[in-house]
């Protein structure tokens, strides 16, 4: 069963590319990321579950194959039929597979959009965090603009803060500043203090109880709601096409658990131990791998609108057909 463990070394590294692609699209090569790594790490987290659902058929299909695996090499399907009839086995595995489908829909419809919204919220808040710079050294620099220096840093709050807005030509000096985000742009807060204006136009000196320095607006991002913002009766409403199609996706995925559920027994209780087995585990993979490749090549021709949904289903059903027939004589020699 090596190429059984291979596979899951595969798929293990394949889990963490996608993981390692998220974080990388926080950054640019250029930033350095060491002081917000792990604040990156649990960011990236948050869209981990919009990944499970479309995974979730080949993970079912790896659990079936390696408790069939077990089950046959240390004969734990005698000891299960000892206590357990047919009728007591198969309630059990009804129950599974219900539990299955329920996870499967409440991580779609509800704990994959809120997951992703707020990944998206603190994806907006490490890319400004990024562009503006880093605190290194009791000192941060922001392009030509401004230079702060600062006692202590009490996580997000820079403590006896000293700073020099160059275009303005003010000297500012304050007991507190911190950083906050709103539409108009990012916010430099000062805090209990006084600045000296020294320029062409004005030489003065005041004092403050609150001071908000804003850096230009480009520098924040808006932010936009793509496909996983929603779930699938939303995406179906969405009055764009190309969400309208995600959601026919999602069903496409609803389609293909189903499938793979109601022929779990199948794959878990067969005692095919003649050489072809392998050969069938080879080719149950491929089948699966070809169902998501043509998925995936339907749904970008039904944004390229080079088909219609109807076509869209017509071709997928058939697919998952072929795939039933295939797994109804699964279990023959």
């Amino acid at each position: 069963m090596n190429y059984f463990k291979y596979f899951l070394i595969f798929l293990s590294l394949f889990l963490s590319l996608i993981w390692l692609s998220q974080i990388l699209r926080l950054i640019d090569i250029q930033y350095s990321i060491s002081a917000q790594i792990f604040e990156l790490i649990s960011t990236t987290l948050l869209v981990l579950p919009s990944f499970i659902n479309p995974l979730l058929p080949i993970l079912l299909i790896l659990s079936y194959l390696y408790f069939n695996y077990v089950i046959k090499n240390n004969s734990e399907i005698k000891i299960i039929n000892q206590y357990l009839n047919n009728k007591d086995k198969y309630k059990w595995i009804l129950i599974i597979k219900f539990l299955i489908i329920i996870i499967f829909f409440i991580n779609s419809e509800i704990i994959s959009p809120k997951f992703y919204s707020k990944y998206k919220i603190s994806e907006i808040e490490i890319r400004n965090n990024l562009r503006i710079g880093l605190p290194s050294n009791n000192e941060l620099h922001i392009g030509q603009m401004l230079s702060i220096f600062f006692l202590n840093k009490n996580n997000k709050t820079l403590e006896d803060v000293e700073a020099v807005l160059y275009q303005e030509g003010q000297f500012i000096k304050s007991n507190l500043a911190y950083i906050e985000y709103d539409k108009k742009g990012i916010n430099i807060i000062f805090v209990d203090g006084f600045r000296v204006k020294l320029n062409h136009f004005e030489k003065s000196k005041t004092t403050f109880e609150r001071f908000t320095f804003n850096i230009q607006k480009e520098i924040n991002n808006d932010l936009s709601y793509d496909k996983d913002h929603f779930n699938t009766l939303e995406l179906l409403n969405h009055k764009e096409y190309d969400f309208k199609n995600s959601g026919h996706k999602r069903i496409y995925y609803y389609l293909l658990l189903f499938i793979i559920l109601i022929f779990a027994d199948k794959i878990i209780f067969n005692h095919n131990v003649y050489s072809n087995s392998k050969l069938k585990t080879i080719q149950l993979f491929s089948f699966i791998m070809i169902l998501y490749v043509l998925n995936a090549f339907l749904i970008y021709n039904l944004d390229k609108f080079q088909i219609n949904i109807i076509s869209y289903y017509i071709f997928n059903v058939l697919a998952l057909f072929l795939f039933c027939l295939f797994l109804i004589r699964y279990n023959d020699n």
